[in-house]
């Protein structure tokens, strides 16, 4: 390629001295069985060796759209059973694409031409994520709880189901003292606003997630960027180590490294512009370049010479070259095995022994989910607290605002009121935290950890459970204060049932939109408008016959107007004021026998709701 002057390196940022006796420190963490270089871990953590090939690999983004474009082009690659390998290149070379062809996590609306082989196997895209793991760039974690406690819930989803839970636990405290995390296993992981441990740590903790999985392939998505050399080089460490002990292959993008991490990687495979431009061990790089006429000074990191060539403007020329060298000739007429395109095997025989499936029952995966879940709720005051307290609050406020009212139509707008409140808090309470999590049930779906049921059904039973029983609370605490009938007091509990129902299906709705949604932002431009309409199909700020013909399907699947009619019409049946309360019941068109109706009809939506997700939530698990 043309020469061009190199830029000037950029200035070293100096720290200070506080900030280098921490990084040094957690460079330093021990880990078991000796430091740098040597290997350490355990037989119990092994997996089945696995070698991954790609054979000429060509994708298609788009492939439906006039505009559609190749991003990867006549790639063939392999990745080698107990081996470890970088993946570099600029921005947009295709890294990530060729990891997704890898892993199956290609798009619907992609073409992949080629083979993709393991163990010499063509396997299904569905099958992909029983035998590979993808740890991601960002330390996708639940703040609010522990290292132990994450790798805890991780070891009981992903170990062998086999296994009791005390083995699945120590199982995960080795791992823990195999990241040299015994210092920390008790401390939250924390966040930007909770302070927790530091990125380093959650590093190895994102890692051992995906250790604990009986995976044989495991691709790291930058697992350096963000560290400083000397935390760059342990995590380094932990991935030959893993690749040596447990016989994982190992896969890793890497950003800007150093010669001596990147020297440490048995192969290391560049892409630029979906194309190969070298897949060698790294000790082939400077003679590579060498041989297209342009050696590598001797005072230069090789890798950074490398980039910058390719760059320049002359990345063709590297790819040719590659495409022109023995190395490359050989991949590219490598004889696939026999049987490359044979039907797969069934997973009931040695397909399952060797890749294994979900390596726990569904409802074993509900029933873990629904511990950590319920567990995080617990602990996370925006989930806990800001759920309960304002409940609470309202309550306390409308009765306070409605005391000792006369029985007319103020006070049965205080009840509808009173029961609005419970409701639309915990709608808010889930819609807006579910959002935060949705990152990690994406790694973990496209991960291999449960099914989309499994996940559904923890988490619409904690929204449920918790918000049916803040909500039953409410009545007791306005229903005195109005002066309400307390003379029977079957009525308050059956309008609390019936707030309590209410409340459920307003959570679980909450958290079917909270799956449905990309992000916090979007689901709060979400709830405002949701439950403007919800407010005003309720059957208070317009009565039944003054909804518009075209608007009454929300009024009668709106749960809020059978909820009103049961608590007014339990507040109000053999009630004296101001006004008859059969005028106030005939104006809502509530009539006194239809509570059994209503309960029916609330029960009804609730599981419709509960049904619906079942059927939504598995499309929205992969995105």
């Amino acid at each position: 390629g043309p020469s061009a002057a190199r830029p000037a390196p950029a200035p070293r940022k100096v720290l200070d001295g506080a900030k280098v006796a921490r990084r040094a420190a957690e460079a330093s963490e021990p880990l078991l069985g000796g430091g740098r270089g040597e290997a350490y871990g355990a037989a119990s953590l092994a997996a089945a060796p696995a070698s991954a090939r790609a054979h000429a690999i060509t994708l298609w983004r788009d492939v439906r759209s006039p505009s559609k474009k190749a991003t990867l082009h006549d790639v063939s690659v392999s990745f080698e059973a107990k081996t470890t390998t970088a993946l570099m290149g600029p921005s947009g070379a295709g890294k990530t694409t060729l990891i997704d062809v890898l892993t199956g996590r290609t798009l619907e609306s992609d073409l992949v031409e080629g083979v993709v082989t393991v163990n010499g196997r063509e396997l299904p895209k569905a099958d992909f994520k029983y035998f590979t793991t993808v740890t991601p760039q960002e330390d996708i974690l639940l703040a609010d709880l522990t290292v132990r406690d994450i790798l805890y819930f991780t070891a009981e989803l992903r170990c062998q189901r086999d296994l009791s839970l005390k083995a699945k636990r120590a199982r995960a405290d080795e791992v823990i003292a195999q990241l040299g995390l015994q210092a920390k296993a008790d401390v939250v992981v924390g966040s930007t606003e909770k302070p927790g441990i530091s990125g380093g740590q959650k590093k190895r903790v994102s890692i051992g997630m995906d250790l604990l999985a009986n995976c044989s392939v495991m691709c790291l998505d930058e697992p350096t960027t963000g560290l400083d050399a000397a935390a760059a080089l342990s995590i380094a460490d932990v991935v030959m180590s893993l690749a040596k002990v447990t016989g994982r292959t190992m896969v890793c993008t890497i950003h800007q490294p150093t010669w001596e991490l990147i020297s440490r990687f048995d192969q290391l495979t560049i892409l630029v512009q979906g194309r190969l431009a070298f897949c060698e061990a790294p000790a082939r790089l400077a003679p590579f370049f060498a041989g297209g006429g342009h050696p590598c000074p001797d005072n230069e990191n090789p890798i950074d010479f490398a980039m910058y060539r390719l760059q320049d403007g002359s990345a063709t020329v590297w790819t040719d070259l590659w495409r022109r060298s023995a190395a490359a000739k050989a991949r590219a007429t490598e004889t696939l095995p026999a049987d490359a395109f044979a039907e797969p095997a069934s997973r009931a025989g040695d397909y399952d022994a060797v890749f294994g499936r979900y390596p726990t029952s569904a409802a074993t995966q509900y029933w873990i989910l629904l511990k950590r879940c319920t567990l995080s709720y617990l602990k996370d005051e925006d989930q806990s607290v800001e759920h309960v307290m304002p409940s609470l609050m309202q309550a306390l406020v409308t009765g306070l605002v409605y005391l000792n009212f006369s029985t007319n139509l103020y006070l049965a707008t205080g009840m509808c009121f009173g029961v609005m409140g419970a409701c639309m808090i915990a709608f808010n309470a889930f819609l807006l935290n579910i959002p935060f999590e949705k990152a990690l049930i994406v790694r973990e779906y496209k991960n291999g950890s449960y099914g989309a049921a499994a996940y559904w059904a923890s988490r619409m039973t904690l929204a449920s459970v918790s918000a049916a029983c803040v909500a039953f609370v409410t009545p007791f605490i306005w229903w005195p204060l109005m002066g309400l009938p307390l003379n029977e007091p079957s009525r308050v509990v059956y309008a609390a049932l019936a707030i309590a129902i209410t409340a459920a299906s307003y959570a679980s709705l909450a958290s079917l939109a909270g799956v449905v949604m990309p992000d916090a932002v979007a689901a709060a431009q979400t709830s405002e408008p949701i439950i403007s309409i919800l407010t005003l199909t309720g059957g208070t700020m317009l009565t039944r016959p003054q909804i518009k013909v075209y608007w009454l399907w929300l009024y009668y699947i709106n749960p809020l107007h059978y909820c009103y009619e049961i608590v007014v019409t339990q507040g109000f049946q053999g009630r004296h004021g101001s006004h008859k309360p059969e005028d106030t019941l005939d104006y809502f068109h509530y009539g006194n026998g239809h509570m059994g109706a209503n309960f029916t009809w609330l029960i009804t939506i609730y599981v419709v709701i509960a049904a619906a997700g079942f059927i939504i939530v598995p499309r929205f698990m992969g995105h």
